[in-house]
C-alpha cells in the first residue's frame, strides 16, 4: 500500500506465530494519520508493535494502541519506536506479557527515534523481571512530550531495573492521575546522552512500595527540573540523587513527598561536583550538598551545621535559618 493512510481503525487482532501483530512503516512524503489498532493479543516471533521508517525515510505518523495483550518473541519488546518523524503515539490499556528471561525493555525507542508525543495510559504490569525497564529511550532516541497516567509496574523485588530509563532526550515528563511503582531500583533514571534540558513532574497521586529512589540523575550535562507534588512515596535510598559529575543543574521544588525510610535527606548528590537546587521549605536535605542560588529554599537535616535544623533559606552566599536566623 502507498499513499497517505488517514483515520483507520483496525480490530480483534490475534496473530499466531507471525513476526508481528502491528508493523507501520511510513515513508517519504506520506502520512500515516489517525490509525488506531484496536485488541493486539496472540503471540508473536518478534515485536507485536513495530513503528519505524521504511526504505525511503520518515514521514508524518501518529498511531494509537489500544488494548495490548500480546506475547513477544524472546529478547524482543512489546512496542519498539524507531521512526524519526513520528508526531503522536499512544498506547493504553496495556497489560505486558513478559517472560523471567526477557532481557528487551517493554517499550523500547531506538536511536533515530523522534516522537513529538508519547502517551502512554492504562498499563498494569506486575512480576516484571526485575533487570528489565519498562520503557527505554535509547542514547540517540528523543521525545519532545513524554505523558504516562494510570500505571501500575511492579517487580517482585530490587534489582537494577528503573521504569523509565530515559538514556536519551526527553524534554518534557508528566506523570498524571494514579500511579503505584513497586520494588524498583529507580522510577526515574536520566542519562548522561540528554541533547536537552529535562523538566519532570510527578502528580500527587503517585505512589510507591519499597523503591530505592525516584530519579537517578546520572553524569547529567544538561538542566534538570524535578516538580513534586506531595505523595505517599515509600522509598529506602530517598527522593532525587544525582551521581557521576554531570555538569548540568538538577533543580528540585514543590511539595516533598512523606515515606522515606532509611535515610533523613530526600535530595543527596554522591560526588563531589554535581550542582543540586532545591527550591522546597518541605523538602528534607544535607545543605552541604546544594549550591547557593538566592531564593533558594530547603529543609535542612544536618545539625552540624552552623544554621541549624529546620527550614532555610539562601541570599546567594549563605544559608539562614528561618526560625533562629542563624547562618551557615
Amino acid at each position: 500500500m502507498s499513499g497517505d493512510i488517514l483515520d483507520c481503525t483496525v480490530t480483534d487482532m490475534s496473530p499466531s506465530g507471525a513476526k508481528s501483530g502491528l508493523k507501520v512503516l511510513g515513508g517519504g512524503q506520506y502520512k500515516i494519520r489517525g490509525l488506531q489498532a484496536r485488541g493486539i493479543s496472540g503471540w508473536v516471533t518478534r515485536r507485536p508493535v513495530y513503528i519505524a521508517d521504511d526504505l525511503t525515510g520518515g514521514s508524518d505518523v501518529s498511531v494509537t494502541i489500544d488494548g495490548l495483550n500480546c506475547k513477544p518473541g524472546d529478547g524482543y519488546n512489546s512496542v519498539f519506536i524507531n521512526a524519526s518523524n513520528a508526531k503522536n503515539v499512544i498506547v493504553r490499556n496495556f497489560l505486558p506479557v513478559v517472560s523471567a528471561t526477557q532481557t528487551a525493555a517493554v517499550i523500547q525507542l531506538e536511536n533515530v527515534a523522534v516522537v513529538s508525543k508519547l502517551l502512554i495510559d492504562a498499563v498494569v504490569a506486575q512480576s516484571m523481571p526485575v533487570n528489565l525497564n519498562f520503557l527505554q529511550v535509547n542514547s540517540g532516541g528523543a521525545i519532545v512530550e513524554l505523558e504516562t497516567s494510570a500505571m501500575t509496574v511492579e517487580y517482585p523485588s530490587v534489582g537494577t531495573a528503573s521504569v523509565y530509563a530515559l538514556l536519551g532526550t526527553v524534554q518534557r515528563f508528566k506523570l498524571s492521575g494514579s500511579h503505584h511503582y513497586a520494588n524498583a531500583r529507580s522510577v526515574v533514571l536520566h542519562g548522561a546522552n540528554a541533547a536537552a534540558a529535562l523538566a519532570l513532574s510527578f502528580s500527587p497521586s503517585v505512589t510507591t512500595t519499597n523503591v530505592r529512589w525516584m530519579i537517578q540523575a546520572e553524569a547529567v550535562n544538561q538542566a534538570c527540573s524535578i516538580n513534586f507534588a506531595g505523595g505517599v512515596m515509600d522509598n529506602y535510598g530517598g527522593w532525587v540523587r544525582a551521581y557521576n559529575n554531570g555538569t548540568g543543574t538538577v533543580t528540585v521544588t514543590g511539595v516533598a513527598p512523606t515515606g522515606l525510610r532509611t535515610v533523613t535527606e530526600g535530595v543527596t548528590r554522591v560526588g563531589t561536583t554535581e550542582l543540586v537546587r532545591v527550591v522546597s521549605d518541605s523538602m528534607p536535605v544535607d545543605l552541604a550538598k546544594l549550591t547557593k542560588t538566592k531564593g533558594d529554599r530547603a529543609n535542612n537535616v544536618n545539625a552540624g551545621l552552623a544554621c541549624g535544623t529546620g527550614p532555610c533559606v539562601s541570599d546567594g552566599t549563605n544559608w539562614k535559618n528561618v526560625y533562629s536566623a542563624a547562618v551557615y
